[in-house]
């Protein structure tokens, strides 16, 4: 019997040894897959990192641009405000000086139709009297006609 219980033992180590090397391989596989693993999230965690990197800077770079196309808004705005504040001053300005230019104009057509009331009086009042030293002349000439006659 010890002849099979020596061929069981040997066995059994040979089954041992065998479960062994098993457990060697894996464990060699399990830390070669562990370290694979451990490279590709080190590599997807640079490659996640560059690319906020990259968007932040466009990102950055976008935000910028946004702001220079606001600023450049804001100044159409104002310049188109000042222009349009411009326009109004002009339009004012030239209303008030039509203003003037119509109260002149009426003061002196008011003073041209008060001169002409004046100068149509003092002609009708020449030839009032006009008409009265020609109508005396014509009394004075019938007389001094009939004392002729």
């Amino acid at each position: 019997m010890t002849s099979q219980a020596d061929q069981d033992e040997a066995g059994a180590r040979t089954v041992l040894s065998e479960l062994r090397a098993t457990n060697l391989q894996l464990q060699a596989t399990i830390d070669q897959l562990r370290v694979e693993l451990e490279n590709r999230a080190a590599h997807t965690a640079a490659a996640v990192q560059q690319a906020q990197a990259s968007f932040t800077g466009e990102v950055n770079q976008l935000m910028a641009t946004v702001q220079k196309m606001r600023d450049q808004l804001e100044e159409q705005a104002a310049a188109g405000a000042a222009a349009v504040q411009a326009v109004r001053a002009s339009g004012e300005a030239e209303a008030n000086q039509l203003r003037a230019t119509i109260g002149t104009l009426r003061t002196t057509l008011e003073a041209a139709k008060a001169d002409g009331a004046q100068d149509l009086a003092s002609a009708e009042t020449a030839f009032a009297h006009e008409r009265t030293t020609l109508q005396n002349q014509i009394q004075s000439l019938r007389v001094a006609l009939e004392e002729r006659s």
